[in-house]
Order: C-alpha cells, then structure tokens, then sequence
C-alpha cells in the first residue's frame, strides 16, 4: 500500500505518522491467539525493517522523541493516568491493530498493547542504532558508506556538511599558487578585471568565494549543467569565453550603426508621408522611433527595449497607422516594410546584445572555475573527504544506470520494507528519483508499505532543491501523473490518499484567519491550485473556539512620550520606556506594545515566540527586548556547550587522552557539581587538586558514584558505547535532558561522517565551537524566556502566542545556470552553457526573459510558504505587525495583508477586523478580551528560579587558576584575587568597627592581608555597606540560584536585611560592563523569586 497525508499545519501529522508506525510493530508483538503469548525475537525486531526519513534534523528528533514517549507511557502508565493525547493515540492503534470493532477498553487488548510496548521498547534500546528513524541525508550517506568500494569512494573517506571551512582552504591554496607570468594568475587577473568592469569594484577574497558557490552551492539543482562544464578544459573554456566577449564588442558598433540607419529611415518616412505628430498620426509613433534616433547611445536599457519593442510592433501591426485613414496603400505598405526591418533586426540583433550582456557579467567567474575546481578536489582527496551535497548526485548516477525495475544493489542489504517520509514537500527531485527505485521494487515484491507525509504549502525549502511539485502530483495520484512522479508499475488499489484538514493546534480565530488570507494571497499570487485545500476545520471542542488575530499597522513616524500618554496603567512599564528612548522606533514600539500585551493577557514570557526572516533584524529586536528588560532565549543560548552535563562528557573523553590532566580534572568536577548541586565541590575537592600527588580526582568520583572511571577499558570500545558508559557512570541519564539527548545525535552523526575517533570528534567539536558553529537543542523550554527563532528554524514548532513583525524584503537578484542564448549551435549538447545572475530589469529584453520569469515564481512561492508557516505557528495570539503603505497595490505580504485588514469581509458582509478604538492603526480579529485559558495548577516553583541551601561552590575565578596556580605568578591580581574572595566568603557578619578589624587582621594570611584590610575599611567608611555585612542581616554567601532550566547562577554574597535585598559581587580590576549585566541578572532572578526592593552592587577587592 502506498498513502499520502496532506497534512496542514497543526492537523495531526506526527500523530498519523506515530500510528501507523506502532502499528506495525504491534501487529507482529500483539498474540492474535489465546496460545501466542510470546512474542518471537524476530517480531521484537520488525522495527529494524522501517525506514522513517525527514529533511531537518527537528523534524526527526521530533519524531524519534514521540514514538519513544507513546511506546513508555503505554508500557508503564495506566490508562487512567495517561494524559488525554495518550489515550488519542491508544485508541486508534487498538482499531487498526485488532480491527474497527475492537473495544478499547478491553483489559484483554490493554495487556497485549502494555506488554507489546515493553517489548519493543526494550528492543529498540538495546538495539538503538537500528532505529531507523533519520533524515533523507544521513540514510543516504549510510547507503553511501555501506557501498563505497562499489561506487569508487576512499573506504575512510569522511563527510564534510559545512563547507565554509574548506572554501577558505581553497582559496588560500589559490593564492600561494600566485606567481608572475603563471597561467592561473593571468587568468585571475582578466577575471578580476572583468569583475571591476562589471560591479565597479573588486575583492579578491569574496570573488573566489563567489565562484566556489557556482560550484557547490545548489549542485543538484544544477547538476546538468554542472556535469557539462566539467567536460571542457581550462583553455577550451577559456576560448569559450573569449568568444562571448568577442561577439559583445563586435556587436557593439554594427548594431549602433543599424539601430541608427532603420530608425532614421522610419523615422523620414513617416514624417514624410503622414505630416506632423499634429497632422494625426498617432504621437507614440514618434515617442517610440523618434526619441530613440535622438539617443545616440545603444546601452539603453533591456527595460526600455523592451518597450519600444512593444511600440514598434503596435505599428507593424497596425494599430497606430489605422487611424490615417488617408494613407494609400502602397505608403501604408512601405511604412509597414521600414518597421518590420526594425522589428526583424531589435528581435534577433538587439536582444542577442542583451543576451550577451547578461552571460558576460559572470563569465569572468567561470574563467577560473576549473583553477578552484582542481584544488578543491585535491583537498578532498588529500583529507579523504565527501561532501554531502555530492551524495545525492553520486547515488543518482548510479541508479540511473540502471534498467527499469531492477533492484538496486546498494538498497538490498539494508533490509527496509516499510517507508515513511515526512516533510515530503521539501523533497529534492533527485532525492525522490534516488529513493523511488527502492519503494516501487519493495512494493512489487509484496513486502511491505509506504507512507509519504506533507504539504505543499508548507515547502520552505526550494533554495535547497526541495520540489513541491513532487508531492502535488502524488497527491492526485494515480488520476493525475503530470511529471512521471508516480508508480506505473503499480495497480491502482495499492494507492491510498488521506487529507487531514481538521486543525488541532490553533484557536478559531486564529485558523479562520488564515484560511481566508492565504486563500486571497494564494490567489493573487497564481497558487491557488497549491492552497486549494487552504481552508482548515475547526476541531468541535469548546476549548477551541477562541483566540485572537491583531494587526497593528504602523508609519515611519518615530514613537514619543507624548503620544503613548493615554495607553492605560497595564503598559506603564512601555510607557517608562518610551520616556527614556524618546524617540522610539516605530515597528520597535509595536514590537513592545505586542509582548506587553500579550503578558496583560497573562501569558508568561515563555509563551511568547518572535518569528524573523532574517537572523540580522533577530538580533536587532533581541537586543530591543534585553533593553527593554525581558530575557530572551535565542539559537545561541541553547548551544550545546552551554549545559553542564555535555561538558561533563566532552571533558571526560578529554580525560582519556591525558588521564592526569587537573585542569580536565576540575572542569569535570565543576560541570557535575552544577548538575549535582555539590556545593563543597571547591572547598573539598577542585582547590586540593593543587597538589602533586593528590588522588582527590578518584575520590570525588568515587564518593559521589560509587566507583570509579574505567578509563582503561572504555579506551577499547567503540566511541559511541564510551559515552553510553560516561553517562551511565555519571548517572545522567535520569536528567530527562534535552542538551543530552541532542548531543547523542550530534555523535552519531558524527560516527556516520567521520572516523571512530576520540581526538578527532574533540578535535571537531573545538573547530564549531571557535567558529560558533555548535548545534543547538532543538527542544527547550522550560525557561521563563522569550524566543526569538527563523521562520525556517520553527518548522514543526508551535507557541501560544507568536508576534511576526514583518519587513518589506528587498528585491533580489535571482542567479541560474542555463543554456547559452547566444550560442546557435545545432546540437543540443554541444552548445554552450552560461550562468546569469541579475535584476529583473535586466531580463526584459532577452531570451532569458521566461525563465526568469519561472525563477521569479517560484521565489513568490516561497514567500507565500514561508510566509504560511509563521502564521500557523500560532495557538491562541497572533500578532503581525507591519509599516502600512500609501498605496498598497502589489501582491508582497505587507500590501495583501494591509488590504485584507482594511477591506476584507467575513461571509456574512461585515468587515473581518475590527478598528481598535483605543489604540490608532491596531485591528483584531477574534475574542478582544482574550485571556489566557486558565489551567490545572501544576508546582509554581516550576516556573521560577529559587535559591538553594548556601554552600561554597566555585567562584568566578576561572579553574585554570585554582588547579594550575604554578602557571599565575603569587603576585598576580588574579592569584590574590582569587585567595581574597575565598576568605570574604567566610564571613557572615563583618567587623562593626576598626577595633573589631584589628582584631581579625592577624588571622588574615600575610600575602592578602592588606587587601581584605583595605576592604574591611571600606566597608566601615558605608553606612549601608555596614547595615548589610552587619550580624542583624541574613547572610548567603555563595548561594546558589536554580534556574528553571537546572542551570545554577552563584552572587558572591546575598544580604537580606527588613524588606530588603542587597546583592554583591567582589571583583579584581577595573569596572566592567559585562560584570554590571552579570549582577543585573542576578537581581532580576531574585526579584522573580517575590522580593521586592532588591539592588545589586559591585565590590572591588582589589
């Protein structure tokens, strides 16, 4: 059986996808008989027969964590106690397992499906690497793998994804190679002329960067035309080129020479034969022939080519010398000769110049592209390397070969028989040409079935070859086989077509919203044959009649104090603010206006999710909200390298290579008393490190897990098993830890890259993190923090609330590879081929013009898309926020959607957004007084950071200085630094007096006696420093402030004192503004905790 779900956002895709796997699986576990009560081995290993593929690695951590979360809460919740979504999920695999008639609530079926469940899961975590559930890119490159020797490939070779690394290699190799006189720097320096000629400017570095684009950039896209150039040499491409820039230059002054002849002998006849434009002719005749003799200069533009063009065969036509009725018609007819010569001559001469205009602006780039090609292939060689975007291609040609119907080889010994592919719309053609072969053959052979998942309004992915055409035509298959997508070889009954359309994420008004937008969009914009499933249904459930859409439209204008005096008390904080940035940017303003508005409705931050384009206005608004004096979670702050428990592992691996290394020692020692809460980690443990024969190492190790690290032994297994064992040892597998779970998928997909190798996955890991390159998790949100993501980076992702203020996005030069149009060779295959990159303009008067046109439309679809996916991220609030045009007339976002809010009609005539009378420009759709649905209690603690019993833990201090003190000279500020801090962090109360610090003073070591003194005075000298390092304070030192995430943030000293906190920090130095933030932050953690009159201060010890 083959199926496709067309799946609209928030329609239960995952769910289905969740389903029929399990079904599956259970269908071979489940007894069918009183006397199959155990299930054999093999059928706990049907799961290793399914191949479920994605496109982004979300997407399958997504649907990896759902199949594993179903299968434990059936194997060890009762039903009772499963949550609703739980029970949604039991009861549909129950009727497709035993049957449409079967009783869900038959203890008999709950057993089976309970004990299939424990089975499987077992199975599946024993045997994990065999849970097939990957991108369409790592099933490849395992395929790859598993043949190389047949298809050609080093046994060792390795996986490069990002090339940006080797792209600076290659170009710093094409520089060494520079020498006076040498082919390659003659051919660089024409090139680079060319580019000057062209751009107007040149730079060295980014042309050769440009020029490795055209070559791995989109290389399946352009895989034709990239497999032909490969054909020719360096000097038959050089010749190649000379040729184009001969027939440009010689074209130059015969062309201007003829342009002037036919136009002014036109123009003569005309004046000759039909009077004065006064006389009756029509005067665009004139405006067409005349005003262009009068231009003596051929590089008009293809634009206005385009247009005299247009006007010259208007008369040939007709249509001006119709209305002199008084012409003979022999005139009439010689007229007609003089302008059909310049038709002739504008059609084939004119636009074969613009033609050449438009393949001679990047032929200088391809002037040395077989130079870079060679040595970037020497460099692949030289570190056995393979890139990934090669792996389609390589796969391609390989199955190409073969005849219809044959099995391929490279398939067979995977051994899947069950296929699901979901986000099937960003499906590359290649990619669908490579895994088609493999399904119709497993299909034919009675094997097993295929479930393809998708929407094809929902394909972001076109500037990476993803083709949503693909799943269109088999979403009509087999009725409709427009592009040979579909199964020939198949009967009809084997085809199965399920549309979800019922939304089960988004409120009412938030769905009907965007059924009506996107239906008028799609429509203006040619796509309503994509969006004609558009309109999604409203789930019949009371909890989901609701929601709201607001629109502010806003002007250029800059925001004042003045004018945000009438908002009401709820925004006073965004009023204060606008005081004090007076003037305000004005989309700045409505971003603000937005989150506030959302929290008076009682969302917390972390409901909230900011939607970008692109990441440079993300960073702006960031920063905007930082201000503004709200945390906000970004890519970076969910780096890997930021959670303690994957430098607990990193450091470990560390540790095999250099057993004895304290540094490696202490950071491990640190990261797990992050996780652990070991708040005598410094004291007991790191500080002893210092000296040469400590084993404190061990102890710790084995005082806190009950044994020691098998360094030795872990050094004979496999890398992925050592770290299984680190884990287990470290017992961080009971943390639920999302950083966790995606570092285990960043190292397997390492081991499918690259070698089993300690050193070099660390190796690895150093480069991404100096080159801020370390993936981030793609599941987190446990912090009350506002996320600001892509739209692209939001795929599959959902919030309660989701603000897209939306920008009007430059025009951009669209580039493509393509077939010479000036090249009138017979043969296909021997002509030329040609990049072009330009503006639309440009394209006007060319050859070229249609398929630019194509290009433009399909950019328009992905913007319509793109545009999609933001609004449906959407649960309960959507905000979208744009500069409002004077004249909205163009099919972009910004003016449909600006023309929609102002005239669009709900099917009963009203308007479909109401005017806020409050505020000027702001407009709803939906329930006004909105508020967040209220919900079950669940331990507000949750939801805050508190503080933890105070103990001494590590300082600011960096470890280095604590482990390697023979590295710091004892005289070094951050050596005494350091010593200092540790003895202030002794003292609840302080001495009172001078005579009191005299008396501490001889139990202060001599090397930092001056200092805590100096100190001590200072503290005397303040009245309020003296209140708050007093006895009648409440004291923490060193306290520990857990964040809701687990993280720990540590003050120096938090003194609490009647209603007030005081929060310090000793610091050596000089001011600092990242010090400010520091205790800025840490006031704030404090003040969410319900303290009030909370302040921060710096304390400089030395």
């Amino acid at each position: 059986m083959f199926t496709t779900y067309s799946a609209s956002a928030g329609s239960g895709k995952t769910f289905s996808l969740v389903v029929d796997y399990l079904t599956i699986c259970f269908k071979n576990l489940c007894p069918r008989t009183s006397h199959d009560k155990h299930p054999s081995a093999s059928s706990r290993e049907e799961f290793r027969k399914i191949l479920a593929m994605t496109f982004t690695n979300n997407a399958a951590l997504e649907m990896k964590k759902r199949i594993l979360d179903v299968l434990n809460e059936f194997a060890f919740t009762p039903t009772d106690q499963r949550l609703p979504e739980f029970n949604d999920y039991y009861e549909k695999i129950v009727k497709k397992v035993f049957g449409e008639d079967a009783d869900e609530h038959d203890p008999s079926l709950r057993e089976k499906i309970c004990h299939a469940a424990r089975l499987q899961l077992q199975t599946i975590l024993y045997d994990y690497d065999r849970f097939s559930v990957t991108t369409i890119d790592k099933f490849y490159q395992k395929v790859i793998r598993s043949s190389a020797l047949r298809l050609g490939l080093n046994l060792n070779y390795s996986v490069e994804i990002d090339l940006g690394e080797f792209y600076q290699l290659v170009v710093d190799k094409v520089m060494d190679d520079l020498k006076k006189g040498d082919p390659l720097t003659d051919r660089l320096l024409k090139a680079l002329s060319q580019d000057m000629d062209v751009s107007g400017k040149s730079d060295i570095q980014q042309f050769l960067l440009d020029t490795l684009d055209l070559l791995y950039k989109n290389a399946e896209d352009n895989y034709q035309f990239l497999k032909r150039l490969r054909k020719l040499d360096n000097q038959a491409f050089e010749d190649h080129i000379k040729e184009w820039q001969k027939d440009v230059y010689e074209t130059i002054p015969d062309a201007a020479s003829k342009k002037k002849t036919l136009t002014a002998e036109l123009l003569q006849l005309l004046e000759e034969k039909t009077g004065e434009p006064k006389d009756g002719v029509n005067q665009n005749v004139y405006k067409a022939v005349g005003k262009w003799v009068a231009n003596p200069k051929l590089f008009i533009s293809a634009e206005n080519a385009e247009s005299n063009y247009k006007n010259v065969c208007k008369l040939v036509n007709g249509a001006y010398l119709n209305k002199n009725k008084h012409l003979d018609p022999a005139t009439e007819a010689e007229i007609l000769k003089k302008a059909q010569d310049l038709q002739v001559w504008m059609n084939d001469e004119l636009k074969r110049y613009f033609n050449e205009l438009l393949v001679l602006k990047y032929a200088n780039k391809l002037l040395i592209i077989f130079d870079i090609q060679q040595r970037m292939d020497d460099l692949k060689a030289l570190r056995g390397l393979f890139f990934l975007s090669e792996a389609n291609i390589i796969l391609h040609e390989n199955l190409s070969a073969l005849p219809p119907g044959v099995s391929p080889e490279i398939y067979e010994k995977q051994g899947f028989h069950y296929f699901f592919l979901d986000e099937f719309q960003d499906t590359s053609l290649m990619q669908w040409h490579n895994i088609k072969p493999l399904i119709e053959n497993n299909a034919i052979a009675g094997r097993g079935d295929a479930f393809l998942f998708g929407d094809v309004k929902q394909a972001i992915y076109h500037w990476r070859n993803g083709d949503a055409e693909i799943l269109h035509d088999l979403s009509s298959y087999p009725t409709q086989n427009q592009h040979g997508h579909g199964f020939p070889t198949l009967a009809e009954d084997n085809y199965h077509m399920v549309p979800l359309q019922t939304n089960f994420r988004s409120q009412e008004a938030v769905i009907k919203f965007n059924n009506e937008f996107f239906k008028v969009w799609a429509k203006e914009l040619g796509f309503h044959d994509q969006y004609k499933d558009v309109e999604q249904l409203v789930p019949d459930k009371e909890d989901k009649h609701g929601g709201l859409v607001q629109t502010y439209l806003h002007g250029e204008d800059p925001v004042t104090k003045d004018s945000v005096k009438s908002l009401p008390d709820s925004f006073s904080k965004l009023k204060e603010f606008v005081e004090n940035n007076d003037p305000l940017n004005a989309k700045h303003f409505q971003i603000l206006y937005a989150v506030q508005d959302a929290l008076n409705r009682g969302y917390a931050c972390k409901d909230i999710l900011l939607l970008f384009r692109r990441n440079d206005f993300l960073s702006e608004v960031a920063q905007l909200l930082i201000n503004y004096g709200m945390r906000v979670e970004t890519k970076k702050s969910l780096s890997l390298d930021q959670a303690p428990e994957v430098m607990a592992i990193l450091e470990t691996l560390r540790l095999l290579l250099n057993p004895h290394d304290r540094l490696v020692q202490a950071k491990i020692i640190h990261a797990l008393s992050q996780i652990m809460d070991i708040g005598d980690a410094y004291t007991n443990w790191i500080l002893k490190l210092q000296d040469d024969d400590s084993d404190n190492f061990s102890l710790f190790i084995e005082e806190h897990f009950g044994q020691p690290l098998a360094l030795n032994e872990w050094r004979k297994e496999p890398l992925f098993i050592t770290i299984l064992n680190i884990i287990k040892t470290y017992r961080l597998d009971e943390m639920g830890s999302p950083f966790l779970n995606d570092f285990l998928d960043f190292v397997l997909n390492y081991l499918a890259n690259r070698k089993d190798d300690v050193e070099d996955l660390l190796n690895r890991w150093d480069y991404l993190k100096k080159s801020k390159k370390i993936p981030s998790v793609q599941s987190f949100a446990k912090q009350d923090a506002i996320t600001l993501m892509t739209i692209h980076g939001s795929k599959g992702m959902q919030h309660p609330v989701v603000i897209y203020p939306i920008k009007q996005e430059r025009a951009q030069e669209i580039g493509f590879w393509t077939i010479d149009p000036t090249d009138n060779s017979t043969a296909e295959e021997e002509r030329r081929i040609a990049y072009v990159k330009s503006g639309e303009k440009s394209f006007s008067f060319s050859d070229l013009k249609d398929d630019h046109l194509q290009k433009k439309q399909e950019v328009k679809n992905d913007a319509l898309n793109v545009a999609y996916v933001a609004h449906t991220r959407a649960v309960d609030l959507l905000y979208l926020i744009i500069e409002a045009k004077e004249n909205p007339k163009g099919t972009d976002h910004i003016s449909v959607l600006q023309n929609f809010v102002l005239h669009a009609k709900t099917k009963s005539g009203d308007p479909f957004f109401t005017k806020d009378d409050d505020i000027p420009h702001h407009f709803y759709a939906g329930d006004e007084t909105w508020t967040k649905p209220k919900k079950e209690e669940k331990d507000k603690e949750k939801t805050v950071a508190k503080m933890v019993t105070p103990a001494m833990g590590i300082s600011d201090f960096s470890l280095q200085e604590l482990v390697m003190p023979e590295m710091i000279p004892a005289d070094d500020p951050r050596s005494i630094g350091t010593k200092v801090h540790d003895f202030l962090s002794r003292f609840s109360a302080f001495p009172q007096s001078e005579e009191e610090a005299k008396e501490v003073e001889q139990t202060i070591p001599e090397e930092i006696r001056p200092y805590v003194m100096n100190f001590f005075r200072q503290i005397l000298q303040d009245e309020e420093l003296k209140r708050f390092f007093g006895p009648e304070a409440k004291v923490y030192n060193e306290v520990s402030i857990l964040l809701p995430d687990g993280n720990t943030r540590r003050p120096d000293r938090v003194s609490m004192l009647e209603d007030k906190v005081r929060v310090y920090d000793y610091k050596t130095g000089h001011d600092d503004a990242d010090y400010q933030k520091q205790l800025d932050e840490y006031c704030q953690l404090i003040r969410e905790m319900g303290y009030e009159d909370v302040q921060g201060r710096l304390l400089f010890v030395i």
